[in-house]
């Protein structure tokens, strides 16, 4: 039986997993988008196998399956059936930088509420805010999409008639760019 173990994450991995019954200490680097057959070509038996997936799953490796099904970033997956498919990492691949781009876009959403807060509050002499966030080099990959070009803007300009009729809480301003 083989194990196949691939990345995909947007970074490299260096994989450590001690093959079981020996004191050898099996260490592969992982490049973003490639896999690695562990061990060596004469195979591994089940036990083994078993014994290094559950090692791995410590450090986010699952199943095709596995991965599809889970709630955060996978950033390994596995095959025994032969090497991981592309078709299948790219599925993984795409559905993990939708979980990073969603969970990014909340993140600035919930930096724009708290930069309101503050700003609202008596002790802060801040009245306006202008926070921009651009990504300077956009992905090398078609498949991305757009560049992320977001930003928002906090004006509590607490002095005009407009703001004075407003209750403190709606008086910060935000803005879409």
């Amino acid at each position: 039986m083989q194990l196949y173990i691939a990345n995909v994450s947007h970074h490299n991995h260096i994989v450590n997993c001690r093959l079981p019954e020996t004191t050898k200490v099996w260490t592969k680097e992982i490049p973003m988008g490639r896999q690695a057959m562990v061990g060596d070509r004469s195979g591994l038996t089940k036990e083994q196998v078993d014994k290094i997936i559950e090692q791995m799953g410590l450090y986010g490796l699952r199943s095709f399956k596995e991965a599809m099904n889970s709630e955060g970033v996978v950033p390994l997956i596995y095959s025994t059936d032969g090497p991981v498919s592309s078709d299948s990492m790219m599925k993984v691949i795409h559905r993990n930088r939708g979980i990073l781009q969603s969970s990014g876009k909340r993140r600035r959403e919930e930096a724009a509420v708290a930069a309101n807060v503050m700003m609202n509050t008596e002790e802060t002499p801040l009245r306006k805010l202008e926070m921009s966030i651009e990504e300077a080099t956009p992905g090398s990959l078609p498949s991305e999409g757009a560049p992320i070009a977001e930003g928002f803007r906090v004006d509590n300009a607490a002095n005009t008639s407009e703001n004075k009729r407003k209750p403190r809480s709606l008086r910060g301003q935000m803005k879409p760019q």
